[in-house]
């Protein structure tokens, strides 16, 4: 349930991204083989979702691909026993910005591949996402917000799963390296 405090906060977050642009970010299509790093952003909050994670990056790493994952977990503290890079709330800004610095290195890597892996709105994740020096971006469409990737997929499962959204991330990777060879 939302106070109106966070309403405040996602308002005001809102308008932040929206009246800033991403630095002139040279975004590009790779032919899958070409693509040697991988970053995924996942919501860590619900732990059902920490296999499916795992079980993506060994897919991708089964296919040489270098692979970092950064979670976020709403609440005030990250968990230490999670095997990932993590933020949480206290690493966030009054307007739901990460200032971490895992955040901020995170984001400032220039991986050939994000995985934008949440399947409900996120302002953190949202904000390394469209901020994020990636050279392509994939992730679930957002009606509202569709700067957020480069490749939008739909799923045909509501609600939709996580492990349903690596599959299709999988299926439309293989074809992408398929037909563009």
């Amino acid at each position: 349930m939302s106070s109106i405090l966070d309403d405040m906060r996602y308002f005001f977050y809102r308008r932040s991204v929206k009246g800033r642009k991403p630095d002139e970010i040279a975004r590009e299509s790779l032919h899958f083989s070409e693509v040697k790093t991988v970053g995924i952003i996942f919501d860590a909050t619900d732990i059902s979702v920490y296999e499916s994670v795992r079980s993506f990056k060994k897919l991708m790493e089964s296919k040489s691909k270098k692979v970092k994952i950064l979670a976020y977990i709403d609440a005030n503290n990250a968990n230490s026993l999670i095997p990932f890079d993590m933020i949480s709330r206290k690493d966030l800004n009054w307007k739901l910005k990460p200032t971490s610095p895992i955040a901020e290195q995170f984001t400032n890597t220039n991986f050939d591949l994000l995985v934008n892996a949440y399947l409900k709105v996120s302002p953190p994740l949202e904000y390394i996402s469209t901020f994020s020096a990636a050279k392509f971006r994939v992730g679930l469409h957002f009606p509202d917000n569709t700067g957020l990737s480069d490749m939008m997929l739909s799923i045909n499962e509501n609600p939709p799963t996580l492990g349903n959204f690596f599959a299709e991330v999988n299926r439309c990777l293989n074809i992408y390296q398929t037909n563009n060879g």
